[in-house]
């Protein structure tokens, strides 16, 4: 069967409910993996995790256009605690597929909704990147997009 519908000159994949058959797959291949990884490692299979006691921040003052590059994943972790954590904000294992590429910087960050407790919370020396967004690759296929939120730390001016 043909798997692909060409409609007004331009490739459309044919989709089961929102998501591509291979998608399906890949997200599932990955959950397995991650599962039988944690069962024997006691943790994901994708962790970016430090040995910080206490995690400082870096100041660059970045402003929207500016172009980045995302320091590569043993930098990054030379700035997270054992959770993966920057001054209480996460690293996702997602957003280590960005590092050493270059972004413009999309907004700085200065305050966001907790979603655990619906709280707002102050962010300082944090940004968003244009055309970042969650995949949900690590998180069970979360259809969200949400945007990551990158510590000026983990990144260096261009």
């Amino acid at each position: 069967r043909d798997r692909q519908r060409f409609v007004a000159g331009q490739r459309h994949d044919l989709r089961l409910g929102e998501i591509t058959p291979r998608r399906f797959a890949y997200v599932l291949w990955l959950a397995l993996g991650n599962r039988v990884w944690r069962l024997l490692r006691g943790r994901g299979f994708f962790p970016i995790t430090g040995e910080q006691k206490k995690t400082l921040g870096a100041e660059l003052n970045l402003q929207p256009g500016e172009l980045v590059e995302i320091k590569s994943p043993a930098e990054i972790e030379a700035t997270l605690d054992a959770q993966g954590r920057n001054r209480g904000l996460s690293f996702e294992p997602e957003m280590a597929q960005h590092c050493g590429r270059r972004y413009r910087v999309a907004t700085p960050v200065r305050t966001i909704i907790a979603e655990k407790n619906g709280k707002m919370v102050e962010l300082s020396n944090t940004v968003i990147l244009e055309g970042l967004v969650c995949q949900g690759i690590c998180a069970m296929n979360c259809p969200r997009a949400n945007y990551f939120y990158w510590r000026e730390n983990w990144l260096k001016r261009v």
